[in-house]
């Protein structure tokens, strides 16, 4: 079943209908109006923090986080603002409801709803209207899990409101932040997780709804240009960047962008590839001085020589394949160490970092030393790398890299653009 004819198909109807202005004027410095911009909080998480994904989609490598981190903004639902995770590796946007269900992660098993540290919860606005005989429904790769429903309500978002379908949460095996209240999925439509039916025991067994997420929803209904930007900041909790709704954000980056199409992936559930994750081909990586190419991949059933890599907000570091982050923290002084129980790279906080650059069309963006050691937070001296590994699966190009550019997700002509920030 699905509700919708393709989201991402209508997407490349909409140039007759919007401002060409910051589509196609890519090399203009930052000129932007500051309308639809939100700033970001950036926060420290807690260490069971994990990358995440849906089960039975593309094959990506869960990895344990001693050292997590989140960046924060607010959306209103009816008359109530909420902060909620901003994440560009996911698609659904959703709250918890006041008296939820909490539960432990592993085993599952009931726990006081304090345990699951959410900020403060939904109550059912006067605007919110439930979509019949449809549930929510998601497992991340951690274990986290989140049972709900569907629902229309109204939704603002740096000062666009839109009447969006969303996910109301009553059951959570969560661990928090104690600030957010839920999730702003970023992602396309084809990593959407509604289901048919009420039945949570079904929700794998191919009865799920595409449906579309709220930047899908703000383009077609043309009340934004059909893209959006980020510029994450480093740095401890606080300032955490911009997301900027339609234009680009307010932070000072070098005029050159590097363009790369979006790449459908297939997944394990059907034999169609379709538009997930923000997923592009790296075309090398560069440590050693050497540009590095070598790759093969078994990537959602089909082998490829291309290192593909998706864009995850809600990711701390780059996962790689194992060949190439093994070779890469050796070059660390001293070298990070593989550390089994962590699933990660462990060196000193105070170790030399190699130079690792990603080749993107036709630019190569290097990561910053400041990056590539992330505090473990434990009272210790030890850092995590900011190279993971993650076996032949799809990569994922996280907050180490995107701390260094200004990344462009183009709705309209399926691309990324990047550009280099200047020193901040």
């Amino acid at each position: 079943m699905v509700r919708a004819v393709s989201t991402v198909a209508s997407f490349m109807a909409l140039a007759a209908h919007v401002s060409a202005a910051v589509l196609h004027n890519t090399k203009a410095k930052t000129t932007t109006s500051n309308c639809n911009v939100l700033s970001l909080t950036r926060m420290t998480t807690p260490p069971v923090r994990r990358h995440k994904h849906r089960y039975g989609d593309a094959n990506v490598t869960m990895i344990q986080a001693p050292y997590g981190q989140a960046f924060l903004t607010d959306i209103t639902f009816g008359d109530n603002v909420y902060q909620v995770i901003v994440d560009t590796g996911s698609s659904d946007t959703w709250l918890i409801e006041t008296n939820f269900n909490c539960s432990a992660v592993s085993p599952y098993w009931p726990i006081p709803e304090s345990q699951c540290q959410f900020g403060p919860t939904y109550n059912e606005s006067k605007t919110i209207s439930r979509i019949d005989n449809e549930s929510f429904h998601i497992r991340y790769g951690s274990g986290e899990s989140l049972n709900g429903y569907m629902a229309y309500e109204d939704v603002q978002l740096a000062g666009i409101k839109v009447r969006q379908e969303v996910a109301i949460v009553d059951f959570a095996a969560w661990q928090g932040d104690g600030i957010s209240s839920g999730l702003l999925g970023l992602g396309l439509p084809g990593l959407t997780s509604a289901h048919a039916g009420m039945d949570y025991d079904l929700d794998y067994k191919n009865n799920s709804i595409h449906y579309s997420p709220i930047m899908a929803t703000m383009a077609n209904k043309h009340l934004m240009n059909p893209m959006f930007s980020l510029a994450l900041n480093r740095g401890p909790n606080g300032d955490g960047g911009y997301l900027a709704l339609g234009e680009l954000p307010p932070v000072a980056f070098e005029h050159d962008f590097a363009k790369a199409p979006m790449l459908p992936i297939l997944t394990d559930r059907s034999n169609q590839s379709t538009f997930q994750y923000y997923t592009l081909n790296v075309d090398g990586l560069v440590y050693k001085g050497v540009e590095n190419v070598n790759y093969t991949s078994t990537v959602a059933n089909s082998s490829t020589s291309t290192l593909q890599m998706f864009v995850d907000s809600d990711t701390p570091w780059n996962c790689l394949p194992d060949v190439h982050a093994n070779a890469i923290n050796a070059l660390f002084d001293p070298p990070a160490v593989y550390n089994s129980t962590l699933d990660n790279y462990v060196t000193k906080c105070n170790a030399t970092t190699p130079k690792v650059g990603f080749r993107i069309g036709k630019k190569v963006f290097y990561t910053d030393p400041r990056d590539m050691l992330l505090p473990m937070n434990d009272g210790s001296d030890n850092c995590i790398s900011g190279m993971s590994g993650d076996g032949d699966g799809l990569g994922v190009l996280g907050d180490v890299f995107l701390h260094g550019v200004v990344a462009v997700f183009d709705l309209q002509k399926l691309e990324m653009r990047f550009a280099n920030r200047k020193a901040y």
